[in-house]
Order: structure tokens, then sequence, then C-alpha cells
């Protein structure tokens, strides 16, 4: 229940980070560079916390207590950034650092799950924005 949670705040993050009327704002100024730059960076930042997510997940899915608060905190960070596009550079060396020496143990199947819910959250989106 708690991952259908999680999906849900990406869910308003790629709608609202992403959101196809600020890229058409600023278009509609001619500031395509920087409309499809913003456009760019917030895709960038939703899916690499995305993709964080699903590999601890899938490694550390042990649905105990520690878990459950990690994850809660994953998705007050994915508002905080869906509000202000804010990257740590902590997030960016997450995967470095959390793979040195022996990698983290990962289920394939899990993986493949969460890119597909990954996909049908931004098809959704697209056909909403287009709509």
């Amino acid at each position: 229940m708690l991952e259908l949670l999680f999906d849900l705040t990406f869910a308003v993050a790629v709608a609202v980070a992403t959101g196809a009327s600020q890229l058409a704002h600023s278009l509609a100024h001619r500031h395509v560079a920087a409309g499809v730059g913003s456009l760019c960076f917030t895709s960038f930042g939703i899916i690499w916390a995305w993709i964080d997510y699903s590999w601890f997940a899938s490694a550390y899915d042990t649905d105990d207590w520690l878990h459950r608060l990690l994850t809660m905190v994953q998705m007050i960070g994915v508002v905080i950034f869906t509000l202000a596009t804010l990257v740590t550079p902590i997030e960016l060396a997450e995967p470095a650092v959390a793979e040195r020496g022996t990698g983290t143990p990962w289920h394939a199947h899990h993986i493949v799950e969460r890119r597909g819910q990954l996909t049908i959250i931004t098809m959704g989106e697209i056909v909403t924005g287009t709509s």
C-alpha cells in the first residue's frame, strides 16, 4: 500500500514539474531554451529519484519500520523537488556511494515492474496534458 502512495506522489510530480502548461508558456514567450531546459531538468530529477527508490526497494524491501520511514522521506523529497525543482549533490552521489565494495542485491522482476509503473504514470500524464 505504501508503494502505491509513493507512486501517487510521482504522478503528481510528473504532472506539476513537467507540466505542459509551463512549457507552453515558455514557448509562447519565445523562451524555447529555458522551457526545454526546465522540462529536461525536472524530468531528470524525477526519474533519478524514481530509479534510486526502485533500486533501494528492490534490494531492501523488508517492509519493516525503517524501510517505511525511508520511503516516506523519499516521498517528502519528491514533493519538495516538485515545488522547488531542487536537486542536491547528495542525491546525485548516492548511487556511487551505495555501490562501493560489494554491489547492492537487487531483483530484476521488481525493477521491471517499477519501470513499467513509471511508464504508465508518464503516459497517463501525457494523455491528460494533451486532452
